[in-house]
């Protein structure tokens, strides 16, 4: 149901974007490792105590810094070739959130 008088809510994909660095260049070069807890989840029904070892998962990701903010960071893994007329490629964007970074390093 929409509410009177507002218009509806915009993808959150779509803010992303207009807000990402205004001043990326080629080739990305700001290069940082970040270390960070992921969700766990356990599947189907199960007795409780079946539960109690879960834990949030540790993980590492290293990318090319293409937007930071208060809430996240956009990583980029992969960024390809620049050939004469050519636009630049990339691929593979990790958004990970603040509150879920252990450690970030800057790598370069």
């Amino acid at each position: 149901m929409k509410a009177k008088g507002k218009s509806p809510a915009k993808p959150r994909g779509s803010t992303l974007a207009r807000r990402w660095k205004r001043d990326i260049t080629w080739p990305l070069d700001e290069l940082a490792e970040v270390e960070w807890v992921d969700s766990s989840m356990c599947r189907g029904w199960a007795p409780l105590k079946d539960y109690e070892s879960e834990r949030a998962s540790p993980c590492r990701t290293v990318g090319y810094v293409i937007f930071e903010d208060d809430l996240q960071i956009v990583l980029m893994q992969n960024q390809g070739g620049k050939a004469e007329g050519t636009t630049a490629q990339v691929s593979s964007a990790m958004t990970i959130p603040k509150c879920a970074l252990l450690r970030r390093r800057t790598l370069r």
